[in-house]
């Protein structure tokens, strides 16, 4: 029995360190594909934000955002192409029907998730955007909805931003840098850029990303 034990106990050991390894392989390939499928998601929102901005999407500027290289930030761009989420078109990149919705679904979380940190959990303003970060993958589409009845169905972020619906396409909006704005015509401001986050405290110290609206058109 002895020389059974001594025999059995070193494969045991063996199979076990099979067993873990493959359990780490597993998990591993679990998390780069939650990790890709964030980034995917991270894409199609910055599209979504860029039409609602009215600005162009390109490659360089997707890349920068994710921090990501041009090579990486390009592969990314191909295999959403090759997914039916997004189209290249002149000047830039236009999520397809499918990525719009997906990219909406993730823009609605974030500036929901931020209004609630802001209104109810009384977060500082400048880790807004972070904290939506994290939880706007996260978030399903029926808990967003929950989120955006508890708060009443907000219009705007607290930066001023929109809130996209469930279903409505976004659509550009016009808007005017304060710069650009004549000193003695009356606005409002309805936007503070908080990306990258140290734009938010120098947007605070000088109006160079804020953004003016004629009084009538901000009622509309």
């Amino acid at each position: 029995m002895e020389p059974l034990l001594a025999y059995l106990r070193p494969l045991a050991v063996a199979l076990a360190a099979v067993a873990l390894a493959v359990l780490v392989l597993r998990l591993g390939r679990r998390m780069r594909r939650r990790q890709r499928q964030v980034q995917y998601e991270d894409v199609l929102k910055h599209l979504s934000r860029a039409r609602q901005e009215g600005t162009p999407a390109t490659i360089a500027e997707i890349g920068g955002r994710l921090g990501l290289t041009p090579a990486a930030t390009l592969a990314l761009v191909r295999e959403l192409e090759a997914a039916g989420l997004l189209h290249t078109v002149t000047g830039g990149l236009e999520p397809t029907e499918k990525g719009e919705r997906i990219g909406r679904r993730v823009l609605r979380a974030h500036r929901l998730w931020e209004r609630y940190l802001s209104d109810e959990a009384r977060e500082p303003r400048e880790s807004l955007d972070d904290l939506a970060e994290r939880a706007e993958h996260r978030l399903e589409a029926e808990q967003v909805e929950a989120l955006s009845e508890h708060l009443g169905h907000p219009r705007t972020d607290p930066h001023g931003d929109v809130i996209p619906g469930s279903s409505d396409r976004i659509a550009p909006r016009q808007r005017v840098p304060l710069t650009d704005w004549p000193r003695d015509r009356p606005a409002v401001v309805l936007h503070v850029g908080d990306e990258p986050a140290a734009s938010l405290n120098e947007a605070l110290s000088r109006p160079a990303r804020c953004y003016a609206f004629p009084p009538a058109a901000a009622e509309r």
